[in-house]
């Protein structure tokens, strides 16, 4: 299946943001991969349920890490999954967190709603994470089409130190050697 460029969608962030990445790095170069990345340039665009915030806390410390990386958007840094948690990053005082980068403007990624009667699209979550517009809890639903996702265990200890290592993109192999 070849990818495809969504233009009216990469028009819209060029509107929206002035240029079609809100970073200085290559979108190509994110893409697909799993990085850590300081939790301050990632971008929420949905509120969490507390209690399930506290039942992702404890399987990650019960794991003693994260097993799943956070899927974000490569141009935007938007948080598409993962919500909970980030969260619970910040709640354990993390500054660092596994993330795997997309390119949203292709249409290998897609966004429904888990919500009856809600109407979600990609423009609707890009606008709301660059505003810092907070959707309902479960408003989206991110689903990925030929593209797998591997679990990428990254232990705490390791996102702990990571002030040692170069910033702000750092593959999670640093994490295992």
């Amino acid at each position: 299946m070849p990818i495809v460029l969504d233009m009216d969608f990469l028009s819209y962030l060029y509107r929206l943001v002035g240029k079609p990445v809100v970073h200085d790095l290559p979108v190509e170069s994110l893409e697909l991969r799993t990085y850590i990345v300081p939790i301050e340039l990632l971008r929420a665009h949905e509120r969490v349920i507390t209690d399930h915030v506290d039942e992702v806390l404890k399987l990650i410390l019960a794991f003693l890490g994260f097993k799943h990386s956070i899927l974000v958007d490569a141009r935007t840094f938007t948080v598409l999954d993962g919500h909970h948690r980030l969260k619970a990053a910040k709640i354990l005082g993390l500054n660092y967190v596994p993330v795997f980068f997309v390119d949203y403007a292709k249409d290998y990624v897609d966004v429904t709603t888990w919500r009856k009667n809600f109407i979600v699209n990609k423009k609707i979550v890009i606008t709301a994470a660059l505003k810092g517009i907070q959707l309902p809890p479960k408003t989206s639903r991110h689903m990925l089409y030929g593209v797998t996702v591997h679990s990428t265990y990254v232990a705490l200890e390791c996102l702990k130190k990571m002030w040692k290592h170069r910033l702000p993109y750092i593959p999670p192999t640093v994490c295992t050697n």
